[in-house]
């Protein structure tokens, strides 16, 4: 693979390198590949997102595969008193 770098890339580049912040070209290359793979991740995190309805949905199938027959607590069950 064959790379072309503007004359301002190569300036970054060489300001970078006397800062310390890189070690070289190669250095600059893996940090570009790690964006891209942080933003790639992002993505596909955005696109899991979308699974949101169908979970949703088998929340609700699952909510209405259950009883709703059972017979309701009393008043007095359920009373502030009842608790202590």
């Amino acid at each position: 693979m064959t790379l072309e770098l503007t004359t301002e890339d190569e300036r970054i580049i060489a300001r970078g390198i006397d800062a310390g912040v890189i070690s070289g070209a190669g250095d600059a290359l893996r940090l570009g590949v790690e964006v891209v793979r942080q933003r790639l991740d992002e993505r596909a995190a955005a696109s899991e997102s979308s699974g949101a309805g169908e979970w949703n949905a088998n929340l609700h199938r699952w909510i209405d595969s259950h009883q709703t027959t059972a017979p309701l607590l009393s008043d007095e069950a359920v009373s502030r008193e009842s608790i202590y």
